[in-house]
């Protein structure tokens, strides 16, 4: 019964800090909660250890009133170092290219289907000349990879997608593992 209570409360205060947060962008949300479940996880990992009773309530009124947190959080992750800032533009310059590569490929796949003849990886007089569609005539091109192309095709989307899968998971996992931490640590209790 207890636990119960203390796990509502700290889903409502999770829920009150995501509700005064209007207007902050949702990659933003994601890292203040996240932070925000981290002290809670530290303080009731703390309790535990330290032999007191968990108690959820206390830590919660410790940390304040859900607005003023996320209004100070939101006004601190605005201000980040500049080094944070190149790293999120990285990542997101990263991800554009990883789109337009997953999408260009997926075009060649689709103009393999349509064009066998015109589409695939092309040589001139022994030298690479192009991947992709090409209308020629009379021209000493010639294909090399045929239809296996479809499969080095599919192989290199599912790396790519790999990776764009990869660099999105890591920013909305941690406050999914902290809720379960700190789940945990309500239940045992």
């Amino acid at each position: 019964m207890k636990n119960s209570t203390m796990y509502k409360a700290y889903q409502s205060y999770i829920k009150s800090v995501n509700g005064s947060m209007k207007g902050v962008p949702e990659a933003s949300k994601y890292e203040m909660v996240a932070e925000l479940q981290s002290h809670i996880y530290e303080s009731l990992k703390s309790q535990k250890e330290s032999g007191q009773t968990v108690d959820v309530h206390k830590v919660l009124d410790n940390l304040g009133a859900q607005e003023i947190i996320s209004g100070n959080k939101y006004r601190a992750r605005r201000d980040k170092s500049v080094l944070d800032q190149i790293k999120s533009s990285f990542k997101k310059l990263l991800l554009t290219c990883l789109y337009l590569v997953l999408t260009l490929a997926a075009v060649v796949l689709i103009l393999k289907i349509l064009y066998p003849a015109n589409t695939g990886l092309f040589f001139k007089n022994d030298r690479l000349f192009g991947l992709g569609y090409f209308k020629y005539k009379n021209s000493n091109l010639r294909e090399v990879l045929g239809y296996s192309i479809l499969i080095y095709g599919f192989l290199f989307n599912l790396i790519v997608g790999y990776l764009i899968y990869y660099i999105k998971k890591e920013r909305y996992q941690s406050h999914v593992v902290y809720n379960k931490l700190i789940t945990d640590i309500i239940k045992k209790s």
